[in-house]
């Protein structure tokens, strides 16, 4: 039974010259757990928005059930209570929001925690509780995955099994395996509605994509060979023109080589129309810089605390030139609160001791970035960088050119990471500084980074949950957390 109907669909940015969506038509239905993939900018976000009337559009959208986004708007450095916070976004009692607590595998009395006390992890489980207590509104699901650790992903993923009927996006694949029975793919401006395993739809796409490449490359050695043909065929109209009988015979020559040329032409136009676009990956730039001294950072007996309760067991690592550490940890364990108090962000007690070499340079990417507004010269300009290699770098990472005159505000959660993820690949720095640097990057994203990292063998100090990323560190601190 369809009961979401979508029909002649077209919307874009007011910045943007082309559309997003255009004139796209579908038939959806509401029990259905459909995933939505595709690269960054593509659309996914805007598509959840469009349908939750956060984006104006063209065209015709009839659903049985209004549409609730998630995750829902709210004020992290709060100090209000998460139970009182979240019943200013919609009502419900309290035994139903530890219900859904309960299901997601997380303790009922973080319900009565300051918000600025919860880790990502943590607020992300308490909004998708949220999301699901209305059982009215259609579930719009963008990028839960974020924050969450590997356990966490697994209690996300059970639950969402659970439930019928939502659209999901993320860019975890095994996690959009497990929770989805559909699959709408959003590829440069064309979408396909394909039903069943994610891994067999996405195999199913590679096989279409490697047909795809294979007659390109069919098409652009028949291109040559018409060039090839055309040029040789001009070479006749060249001929000498010593005599009489010379110049007729290059005369009749440079007519025939002319009407050949200009049929090779059209021939070889017809033949680029053919080709499909694909898309292709760039290798990124690092700028690390060699440390003098030595350690460049030393943690000894360090631990946090808020409100007299200590956050993790003392840990103790130093950094030196090279080095590649990972914080690896559960969800609410303290990780972030680390690096932001390295980074001298926390408001934590401390612990211990910290100690960093002097006018140690540290480039940044941070989890949070939503102070970030304007034009991207502008942004360029505040951080000091050439704004022409700016560019250059969030076009490798994926970041379609009339992208680049939309404000940082109105990008898409994606597009915004690529322009924190540019800004610190290209600051020259001694030690760098990632706070979950995968969140919102799509598989190819992941894998420039790690190619990058491999080639250009920075220091860093780093809080990623993907496993295969993790695999780049030359040492794993674990952070065991301590009761609350």
């Amino acid at each position: 039974m369809t009961s979401i109907k979508i029909r002649s669909l077209s919307s874009g940015y007011d910045q943007q010259v082309h559309l997003l969506f255009d004139q796209v038509s579908l038939d959806l239905d509401d029990t259905w757990k459909l995933g939505i993939t595709g690269d960054n900018g593509v659309g996914k976000t805007t598509f959840l928005k469009i349908l939750s009337g956060e984006i104006p559009y063209q065209g015709q959208i009839q659903a049985d059930q209004a549409f609730q986004y998630f995750p829902q708007p709210i004020e992290k450095s709060s100090d209000m209570p998460a139970l009182f916070a979240l019943q200013q976004l919609q009502f419900f009692e309290q035994w139903e929001l530890e219900r859904e607590c309960e299901l997601l595998k997380l303790r009922k009395e973080l319900i009565w925690a300051p918000l600025s006390q919860l880790s990502g992890g943590e607020l992300t489980k308490l909004l998708l509780a949220l999301l699901f207590i209305d059982t009215t509104s259609f579930p719009l699901i963008d990028e839960p995955t974020n924050h969450l650790d590997k356990e966490s992903r697994e209690h996300v993923r059970d639950y969402l099994k659970a439930k019928q009927g939502y659209i999901v996006v993320s860019h975890d694949t095994d996690f959009m395996n497990a929770v989805c029975d559909h699959l709408l793919i959003i590829d440069q401006q064309i979408i396909k509605l394909y039903a069943g395993n994610f891994y067999d739809i996405i195999e199913q796409k590679a096989l279409e994509e490697r047909e795809v490449n294979d007659k390109n490359n069919r098409l652009a050695k028949e291109i040559d060979r018409l060039n090839d043909t055309a040029i040789e065929k001009k070479r006749w109209g060249s001929l000498r023109e010593s005599d009489n009988k010379g110049r007729n015979i290059a005369a009749r020559l440079n007519k025939r080589a002319k009407a050949i040329e200009q049929r090779k032409a059209r021939e070889i136009e017809q033949k680029k129309q053919l080709m499909v676009k694909t898309t292709t990956t760039d290798s990124l730039t690092l700028s690390p810089q060699y440390a003098i001294r030595e350690p460049l950072l030393l943690v000894e007996d360090f631990s946090l605390r808020y409100d007299q309760e200590w956050l993790f067991e003392p840990i103790s690592f130093s950094i030196k030139n090279g080095d590649r550490i990972v914080l690896d940890g559960r969800n609410g364990s303290g990780k972030t609160s680390i690096l932001e108090h390295i980074m001298g962000l926390g408001n934590a007690e401390q612990a211990g001791r910290v100690l960093s070499s002097e006018n140690l340079t540290v480039s940044l990417i941070k989890q949070d970035y939503d102070t970030y507004k304007g034009s991207l010269q502008v942004f360029a300009e505040e951080q000091a960088l050439d704004y022409t290699t700016f560019l250059n770098c969030l076009h490798k990472l994926g970041m379609e050119r009339i992208v680049f005159e939309t404000p940082i505000e109105l990008m898409s959660m994606g597009q915004q990471k690529k322009v924190e993820v540019a800004k610190s690949l290209l600051t020259p720095a001694e030690l760098f500084i990632w706070d979950e640097p995968l969140n919102y990057l799509d598989f190819r994203n992941r894998e420039q980074l790690i190619e990058t990292i491999e080639v250009y063998q920075p220091t860093l100090l780093f809080v990623e949950h993907d496993s295969g990323f993790q695999k780049i560190a030359t040492q794993t601190v674990r952070i065991q957390p301590l009761s609350r």
